[in-house]
């Protein structure tokens, strides 16, 4: 089995042509907007594309930065890979690269979430690794030179969908008392339907402000009348209590 440092390589080496970095769909269509207005004061030309004997620029420097752009897009961007044969062995190798080096590396969700005690060091030991990113940046440019994405998926190449999730649904909440996020104790769904237990029947405070509320709900709304006669019994109940303490 190759080790990691071999299959980095092999893809690195089946990518000779690609760009280090290569420039994202939307970075493309700037500087292809910036292209054609730059290209159009070159050329003497207004906003609107219509040819004009006066351009309020410098068509000198309108020139030059359009050879600079040009060159940049030729430079930075993607170019797709047609042969199958090479497509295969990419996929192959941007795989097993994702899957057998920079996954493993990963923190979980959960781990990257709460931020346990040294998760920051392990997180610059592993993922954050000069090793890892250099992975990492193959994997994305292979995927890149594969498949050309819509320029509104800017999370195509973002490394969060391959981060294992750590904690799945149904499990038990877990608590880690010295985690910036510690958690909480708590049974598993499972858990909860084969407990021997009932509810509890103690009269809490919540309940005792619920059985108020349906007292209430049931007697009717609070209008100003009910309002008005519970004040004046309330009032005559604690001006018998005051006399008698005063007597």
């Amino acid at each position: 089995m190759p080790s990691a440092d071999a299959l980095v390589t092999s893809l690195e080496q089946e990518l000779h042509d690609q760009p280090t970095n290569p420039l994202r769909p939307h970075q493309i269509e700037e500087y292809q907007a910036e292209l054609r207005r730059q290209g159009g004061m070159a050329q003497g030309r207004n906003q609107e594309g219509a040819a004009t004997g006066w351009v309020p620029a410098d068509r000198g420097a309108a020139t030059a930065t359009t050879r600079r752009i040009r060159k940049l897009l030729d430079e930075q961007t993607a170019k797709p890979i047609s042969e199958p044969m090479r497509r295969d062995r990419v996929a192959r190798l941007m795989a097993q690269v994702r899957d057998e080096v920079v996954r493993p590396a990963m923190l979980p969700q959960e781990t990257m979430r709460r931020n346990p005690p040294g998760a920051v060091t392990q997180f610059m030991k592993s993922e954050n690794s000069t090793a890892i990113k250099r992975a990492t940046l193959a994997v994305k440019r292979a995927m890149f030179a594969l498949e050309q994405p819509d320029s509104n998926d800017r999370d195509f190449a973002s490394t969060e969908k391959w981060r294992p999730v750590g904690a799945m649904p149904g499990q038990a909440a877990t608590f880690v008392a010295d985690a910036q996020i510690p958690g909480n104790f708590a049974m598993t769904p499972l858990a909860k339907e084969n407990t021997p237990f009932q509810e509890p029947t103690i009269n809490s405070a919540l309940k005792q402000v619920q059985a108020r509320e349906a007292k209430e709900k049931k007697g009717g709304a609070w209008t100003p009348e009910r309002r008005a006669a519970a004040s004046a019994k309330w009032h005559a109940q604690h001006g018998k209590v005051a006399n008698a303490v005063s007597g």
